[in-house]
This record gives structure tokens, C-alpha cells and sequence, in this order.
């Protein structure tokens, strides 16, 4: 397991919590990426969610 004491360190910290934040919003946009398949293009879901595999 990772020791706490590394989390006094504000570079790891920091790190991480830009880490924590790209990933969030990177989820986020791909919600509203798939919802906007379905709803405007018409897509079915398992055809909105194949479209992401690329990526």
C-alpha cells in the first residue's frame, strides 16, 4: 500500500490532484459525448459506446 506520509509532499499531491481532475472531466465530456450520439445522431447505445473504442 502507498504510505500517507507521501501525501505531505505538495508536488505528489499536487500530481495527483491534477490527475484526479483531468480523468473527471475526461468522463465527463465522454457522457456528454455519448448522449449527444443517442439523442442527436440517432445512434443506438451499443453503437454510441463502439464509437469510443479508438479512443
Amino acid at each position: 500500500m502507498l504510505p500517507l506520509v507521501l501525501f505531505r509532499n505538495r508536488t505528489f499531491s499536487g500530481g495527483n490532484a491534477v490527475t484526479l481532475v483531468s480523468f473527471m472531466v475526461s468522463a465527463g465530456a465522454f457522457l456528454f459525448l455519448v448522449v449527444q450520439l443517442q439523442t442527436t445522431l440517432g445512434y443506438r447505445p451499443v453503437s454510441a459506446g463502439v464509437a469510443f473504442v479508438p479512443l
